[in-house]
């Protein structure tokens, strides 16, 4: 059997109605029964009340007398004339019974009224009368009674809740199966038909409510297509980005290796050499071509960066490693402008990291490169100590260069973005874009946090393999 929140409305609210009438029924009837019981024992001892100071005042000389025989008579005819009376008893002042009179054919009930009165003369009590009163007839006719109540009051609380259900269902579970009908409608993304208008005002607003949810749906399924349209559009557009930009480095690249080539002949040709001022030009030509193939070289890794997702080049490695390698790689560049190099980094920790071991070489070589590059002569780059938190190891990287201001800390992680204006550094602006998108591969991140003239600190965080 199902449970009563399994049930559909309709039945929930007949099975309630149903319950309270058979309860009121019930209870109804039951205070009627008490109410006349009550009544009947309370009108019982009345009447025999006055019965007993009738036959006291009647039988007061023969019982100071104990004329037994005539007590015996008198209580005959009390019981023949009552014929809810099941026994008489007469006693004197001690105790003794003269006379016991017991209505023939009476079987023992529970529902027997027992009552006593003293037989007094002037406050001197010259004996005393008992008397049990039968009302198990009366008690009959009150159950009759009952049974009729509720048998009329059953066929108006039916007919009054035959109506109830009727408006309920009106009222109620017809709206709500419409509303509900809609609901699933509007879930099957069928919301062309409105929801007619309701009996009641709450369910009316309800269903204006409904239908401006289904105008809403609507507008939003119209904006969702041409959001598809606009994405595929979007995504075609940025292969067509990726394949140029692609295409064309690489393009780009093999006159720029000639260039440099025949220019480096230029250069170091014993048999006809440059004269100074030519072999000046010709290195600048060198460097030029130089710088131009790095930016080429940066914008075909920029692209192949984008959107790689290959899980099987992630493997766990030692970041510590990586960071003393790209330390020995920044060195020479480090000794050229006289900057200080050192790492808090102990070479005996392990940080097991899951990810690219030369992405992550890229990230730190790039991090110390602009560290040594947007130094000033004779500063400091510092690798502070490690910082393990919530399962990341944090790195920070800090120098005593330029510094960046801090309305353009947002911007520097933009590709083709360069705060240097003066072109004293070489470079397109795009090594922190190929950082900050290797460590989203790695699920890792990158900031910076600096103050103009004092330095910059870059801080890479890991996610650790074993936390």
């Amino acid at each position: 059997m199902r449970k009563f929140h399994q049930w559909t409305l309709t039945q929930q609210i007949v099975t309630s109605i149903l319950s309270v009438l058979v309860i009121s029924i019930i209870v109804s009837g039951e205070v009627f029964r008490l109410v006349q019981q009550k009544t009947l024992v309370s009108t019982a001892k009345s009447q025999t009340e006055i019965t007993l100071q009738t036959l006291s005042a009647t039988i007061l000389d023969d019982l100071i007398t104990e004329d037994i025989p005539h007590l015996e008579t008198i209580a005959q005819q009390i019981i023949s004339s009552n014929s809810n009376i099941i026994f008489l008893h007469i006693e004197n002042e001690s105790g003794v019974h003269l006379v016991d009179v017991v209505r023939s054919g009476k079987s023992s009930s529970n529902n027997i009224l027992n009552h006593s009165h003293d037989v007094d003369l002037e406050g001197e009590v010259f004996g005393k009368i008992h008397i049990a009163i039968d009302l198990s007839e009366r008690y009959r006719q009150i159950n009759e009674q009952v049974f009729q109540a509720r048998a009329i009051l059953a066929a108006a609380l039916l007919i009054l809740a035959l109506v109830i259900i009727v408006l309920i269902k009106r009222i109620i579970i017809n709206p709500v199966k419409k509303i509900n009908h809609k609901i699933k409608n509007i879930s099957d993304g069928k919301l062309e038909e409105p929801l007619s208008r309701q009996i009641s005002q709450d369910f009316n607003e309800l269903a204006v409510t409904i239908n401006a949810h289904a105008d809403v749906l609507k507008r939003e399924e119209v904006y969702k297509d041409k959001l598809k349209q606009a994405k595929s559009i979007a995504e075609q557009a940025s292969r067509a980005k990726t394949e140029f930009l692609s295409g064309m480095s690489h393009e780009i690249r093999t006159p720029m290796n000639a260039i440099l080539g025949f220019s480096e002949l230029l250069v170091y040709d014993p048999d006809d050499p440059l004269s100074e001022e030519q072999q000046e030009l010709a290195n600048e030509i060198i460097k030029a071509g130089n710088t131009l193939l790095q930016i080429i070289s940066n914008v075909l890794e920029l692209v192949e960066v984008d959107g790689n997702t290959d899980e099987e080049l992630m493997m766990p490695f030692n970041l510590v490693n990586v960071i003393n390698e790209s330390m020995l790689s920044i060195q020479s560049a480090a000794d050229e402008k006289q900057i200080s190099l050192r790492s808090l980094i102990n070479d005996k920790e392990t940080f097991v990291i899951n990810g690219n071991q030369v992405w992550a070489g890229k990230i730190v070589f790039q991090l110390l490169s602009n560290a040594v590059q947007y130094n000033k002569i004779g500063g400091e780059v510092m690798i502070n100590e490690p910082v393990v938190e919530n399962g990341f190891v944090k790195i920070e990287i800090c120098d005593t260069g330029i510094g960046i201001n801090e309305e353009d800390l947002s911007a520097i992680f933009e590709p083709f973005v360069r705060l240097d204006q003066s072109r004293t550094t070489s470079g397109a602006g795009i090594g922190l874009t190929i950082a900050k998108k290797l460590m989203q591969l790695m699920n890792g991140d990158i900031g910076v946090y600096s103050r103009p003239g004092e330095g910059s600190c870059f801080w890479i965080a890991f996610k650790l393999t074993h936390y």
